[in-house]
């Protein structure tokens, strides 16, 4: 039994076939420019995924250059401090709270990078301190009094930190440099039991 040409024609007859695809790219003008649409679209998406991803970490440095303006006030007033303290223990805080605002300030500084200007190295706490610190010296005062600064600067530090975090994590950012500044003026402040 001889298999029917006419049924395999199809197949072995190419003027019949159709290129592959609908049928508005056979030409191949439309072909390039459906092409070149396609690639356009792409791009466009590709450069709005990126826009996304680096604008997530630029969201306000305003919040950031406020926290480390503040880590560089306290860490000037415990340089001086240290240099003046008499009190051993008063003397042990202080270098406690520079050492973690120190490593706090070198965060927010890595993490402003070109946003980090001198005005926040040259911010300076209240010259006015100074002035307080020479009066209690004389009066046999001066770790009380420093003590006392220290914790204003604290609490303004802590308000500034607050603002920061819900600033950062309102825009879904949040920076863990924030987080560790918040865990270690926590640490800081938590009171020491005397065994």
């Amino acid at each position: 039994m001889q298999p029917n040409d006419d049924q395999y024609n199809f197949i072995l007859n190419d003027s019949n076939s159709r290129g592959s695809g609908p049928a508005f790219l056979q030409d191949p003008k439309k072909r390039n420019i459906f092409a070149a649409g396609f690639i356009a679209m792409v791009l466009l998406l590709v450069f709005i995924v990126v826009s996304i991803f680096l604008s997530a970490g630029n969201t306000d440095v305003n919040a950031l250059q406020s926290v480390a303006v503040q880590q560089n006030r306290i860490i000037k007033l415990t340089t001086t401090g240290l240099k003046d303290a008499k009190d051993p223990s008063t003397r042990s805080n202080i270098a406690v709270l520079q050492a973690f605002l120190l490593s706090d300030f070198a965060e927010s500084r890595r993490l402003l990078g070109s946003s980090f200007s001198e005005s926040i190295s040259l911010a300076s706490y209240d010259p006015a301190i100074d002035t307080q610190l020479e009066r209690a010296a004389q009066r046999n005062q001066y770790d009380s009094v420093l003590n006392e600064n220290i914790d204003i600067l604290i609490t303004e530090y802590k308000s500034r930190l607050n603002t920061s975090l819900a600033t950062y994590q309102s825009s879904g950012v949040i920076l863990p440099v924030l987080e560790a500044s918040e865990a270690n003026i926590l640490t800081y402040e938590e009171p020491t039991e005397n065994n």
